[in-house]
This record gives C-alpha cells, structure tokens and sequence, in this order.
C-alpha cells in the first residue's frame, strides 16, 4: 500500500538530518535533500525520476516542502 502525501512529508521529516545533508538545519530541514527525498519517493511510490537544471544562486534546484511547484511528485511531470 503507497503512503498519503501527508504520510511522506511525515516520513520525510522524520529522516531528514544533518547526516542526510550537510546544508540541514533545524530551521530548513527539507535543504540539501532533494536527491535522497526523490530516491525514497520513488522506491514508496514508483514512476521516473527526471532531472531539470533549475538556475539557482547555488546551482542547485529549488525543494519546498508542504508546496506543490510546477513540477513536484514521483514522475517530475508537470501538472
């Protein structure tokens, strides 16, 4: 049975720590952890990973938390 989507941000919360991501802090515990959310994501959920640069000031995408963006879940399609 696949987790609810508040189920996973519960989940997700939970791991996230400065073990998971040397940009963690208590204040942004969701910083740094896109590569490691979109893993677990997909082995609870399933679909395709896909990577799209997004610019940046640190060269890296963008990872809100409790906010759905133009591209967000398993698949990375767009909604």
């Amino acid at each position: 049975m696949k987790p609810a989507p508040d189920q996973l941000l519960e989940i997700f919360r939970q791991c996230w720590s400065k073990d998971t991501s040397s940009k963690y802090t208590p204040e942004n515990p969701a910083r740094g952890q896109c590569g490691v959310t979109a893993l677990v994501a997909n082995d609870l959920l399933g679909g395709e990973i896909l990577k799209t640069p997004v610019p940046t000031s640190e060269g890296g995408g963008p990872c809100p938390v409790g906010r759905a963006g133009p591209y967000h879940g398993a698949t990375g399609s767009a909604n």
